[in-house]
């Protein structure tokens, strides 16, 4: 039965708006007049592309690259900035990179994508660095958009149903309600993050607000730092500022940076998974953590002991004090806790005590 053309009319005392988020295509020459793939649509491919260019180089454009170089691809991956994964710490953008082009995915930093053409049975890409005005082409089988995201809701027709909204989201109340008393918003739409866990947290937050009577609601808890996580190999987790963004925020006098190399860890040593890190920024006399950033195979799950002391206030000087099990790549994590206090205790103590 095709319901395409059908229209349907419900009702309900409570609406739920989740329509998640769509792909940002960018504005190119000649983009419209060829096939290309999104995030959305990749997985549809019914064979392996003999070769593919991505243009973007945050977290889809890399996890995807790597995926399909091991695949068997020729992947291309275009990024206008100098730098991939430009909202992560420096020492990240480089550990991936590195793994990326060790792997041989050909990276054009810099570079701005100019046209786009059919050519017979390949797509023409016109790039040129931003420094140079030179225009070259290159050829591929297959492309792919991973420009990045936005709310998807303009579909909805909201200005009827008098819905708030603004470019970045459907606005809501601190209990997830829009302005409309009987609808409210969750995931992608609401435009606050576009991460699935984060989805899940907030959707959570408002069924509950909508199946229990008023005393037992709660307010979504938009202070709470949302994890980010790459899933290149090696993993990539993230939470909170990076050292430039705490500087700028701080200033540099207030912040200690404590930064172990995977190579410390026993359990990377034996598994010869040794190229990472964890780097944990804090305010330098309280370590009250501010950020962290981890380059590890199971980084997301090293993450979340530093995101349950961010939600929860503890300072990372508090998480030399829990026994971590041996050997395991957590204990990076512990180590970092006493490097804090070698590196900003110590001195200080030396210093007015003599000792």
């Amino acid at each position: 039965i095709d319901y395409s053309n059908a229209k349907s009319t419900f009702s309900a005392k409570n609406i739920i708006i989740a329509t998640g988020s769509c792909p940002i295509i960018p504005s190119i020459k000649g983009l419209d007049e060829v096939s290309y793939y999104t995030k959305e649509t990749i997985f549809s491919l019914s064979e392996i592309p003999a070769s593919l260019a991505i243009i973007g180089g945050g977290e889809t454009g890399c996890e995807l690259a790597q995926a399909f170089k091991r695949l068997g691809s020729t992947v291309i991956l275009i990024e206008q900035a100098d730098y991939l994964l430009k909202n992560e710490e420096p020492e990240v953008c480089k550990s991936v990179q590195s793994a990326l082009v060790k792997e041989g995915v050909e990276i054009y930093l810099g570079h701005q994508v100019t046209r786009i053409s059919k050519e017979n049975e390949k797509i023409g890409i016109n790039v040129k660095h931003k420094s140079d005005e030179k225009e070259y082409e290159l050829h591929v089988q297959q492309l792919l958009i991973a420009t990045g995201q936005r709310p998807k809701f303009c579909d909805l027709d909201l200005d009827k149903a008098e819905v708030a909204y603004n470019d970045d989201g459907i606005l809501f109340d601190a209990y997830g309600r829009t302005n409309i008393g009987h609808i409210w918003v969750a995931q992608d739409a609401s435009g606050r993050a576009y991460f699935t866990h984060a989805a899940i947290n907030q959707a959570h937050t408002v069924l509950k607000n909508i199946l229990l009577p008023w005393p037992f609601r709660s307010k979504i808890d938009v202070k709470q730092q949302i994890p980010r996580v790459i899933f290149t190999d090696p993993e990539v987790a993230s939470i909170g500022l990076t050292e430039e963004q705490a500087i700028e925020q701080y200033g540099a006098h207030s912040i200690a940076t404590v930064t172990i190399p995977l190579s410390e860890s026993d359990m990377a040593l034996c598994q010869a998974r040794t190229d990472g890190f964890v780097k944990i920024v804090t305010k330098r006399l309280s370590s009250r953590i501010l950020g962290a950033s981890i380059v590890a195979p199971i980084a997301a799950d090293m993450l979340l002991e530093v995101s349950y002391a961010m939600k929860y206030g503890l300072p990372l000087r508090k998480l030399s004090d829990i026994i971590h099990p041996y050997p395991t790549y957590s204990q990076i994590v512990y180590k970092a806790a006493y490097k804090w206090f070698s590196d900003t205790i110590l001195p200080f103590v030396k210093k007015i005590f003599g000792r």
